[in-house]
């Protein structure tokens, strides 16, 4: 009796120990070989494309214990591509440029017959569905009204063909794009376009080349003016929306695949794993706690309570509160104080918490208050227009937060 009793206590101790040993890491939820491309939430559902076969897409809804497969003839020779959704209806674009769309949380599918050009790629903003084709000889772009039905070509600057990422924040559009022939030995620059009425008119920010690798694969924003853009090997970053940009230390020693950001987190996508940052890519540090070893991670995405990581070992999960959960890490502020040098305003960028009140003070080299100001928020403008040529420091205090820099009027 002894023996069964320690026999029980043992196996209890076992399952006790495998429970813990999901909390706080990653867990796996498909583990076949085939291939997924994307990632899409609509509440309060996740769906997942299939590349390899079987080609089709899996779902769960209300953070189901497992998913459901679906397959339908149009993914049967090349897969869905894309994802997006408006209301109850949810579309898909497959990669042979088929365009499809389903009233019932993608359980049927069914292809659309009006004039829609083919397309691989589709990004939503508002009742504006953008669908892009990222690929010769199809490098077209257009935009797809659904309320109205219309759709408009999008006519990108002379010298733009690919489109490799589309990003919108409030009504930013942000897109990458290649310039070919280009300056580069690869024969084409990487250009970061900018729209802020849909598409009609573009703005290059940006030409990046060698060694950052012309192709921007990712695009996110932090704060209205903290903008990060990731290569193949590199990233860069600016805090005044994209006028000038600083490169960022290369910690994950490997290739990048892609980079979102989460409620001020960001998260990096590599063929080494999986990295997350909590001050504005200063410090990186590994989030790859219950993955195999070695593994490539290609797209990060949270949906609902879970973020979801597409590798080269299937389909995993892991509890968003691991990131940003009341026990997890806070985000340490970062600040930027520019122009240098100021002549008639200086911009400080601070992010992390908006709902502290953050207080700025001017000094001037002897340590005498110059101005101050109290907001709330993570942008603040000083008028220092009327104040001599020479050596400044501002201080920022933010909860328990203090940081000086040193400016300089001209």
């Amino acid at each position: 009796m002894g023996g069964i009793i320690m026999k029980t206590k043992f196996f209890l101790f076992i399952s006790i120990l495998s429970s813990l040993q999901l909390i706080g890491q990653w867990s796996i939820v498909d583990s076949s070989i085939s291939e997924f491309v994307d990632i899409h939430y609509k509440e309060p559902c996740v769906f997942v494309s299939k590349y390899s076969d079987p080609k089709g897409l899996i779902y769960n809804c209300n953070d189901a214990d497992t998913f459901t497969f679906v397959s339908y003839e149009a993914f049967d020779t090349w897969g869905i591509s894309s994802f997006e959704s408006y209301y109850d209806t949810l579309f898909c674009s497959t990669n042979d440029y088929n365009f499809l769309y389903s009233l019932d949380n993608g359980i049927n599918w069914s292809e659309y017959n009006g004039s829609i050009p083919h397309c691989r790629r589709l990004i939503r903003h508002n009742e504006y569905l953008f669908m892009l084709s990222d690929s010769l000889p199809i490098t077209d772009y257009w935009r797809y009204n659904l309320l109205t039905g219309e759709i408009n070509p999008i006519i990108l600057p002379e010298g733009s063909s690919d489109a490799f990422y589309a990003y919108f924040r409030n009504d930013e559009f942000y897109l990458s794009s290649d310039d070919w022939p280009g300056s580069t030995p690869d024969g084409f620059d990487g250009i970061l376009l900018l729209s802020t009425d849909n598409g009609d008119t573009w703005t290059e920010i940006c030409r990046e080349i060698p060694p950052f690798n012309p192709t921007i694969r990712a695009i996110t924003k932090v704060t209205d003016n903290i903008l990060v853009i990731a290569g193949q090997w590199g990233m860069k970053r600016s805090y005044n929306n994209g006028e000038t940009f600083q490169n960022v230390p290369n910690y994950w020693q490997s290739e990048i695949r892609d980079l979102i950001c989460e409620d001020g987190y960001l998260l990096l996508s590599t063929d080494s794993g999986a990295c997350v940052s909590y001050d504005t890519t200063t410090t990186f540090q590994d989030f790859n706690e219950g993955f195999v070893n070695p593994i490539k991670v290609s797209k990060i995405k949270k949906a609902g309570n879970y973020l979801y990581a597409v590798t080269d070992h299937g389909l995993w999960k892991r509890p968003w509160s691991d990131v940003a959960g009341i026990n997890g890490p806070a985000i340490k502020p970062q600040i930027a104080v520019y122009p240098v040098p100021a002549k008639e305003t200086i911009n400080i960028v601070l992010n992390g918490n908006t709902a502290l009140l953050t207080k700025i003070t001017l000094y001037d080299c002897l340590g005498r208050p110059i101005q101050s100001m109290s907001e709330k928020g993570s942008e603040f403008q000083m008028d220092v227009s009327g104040l001599n040529t020479g050596v400044y420091f501002v201080t920022v205090v933010k909860d328990d937060f203090r940081v000086t820099k040193r400016v300089l009027i001209e």
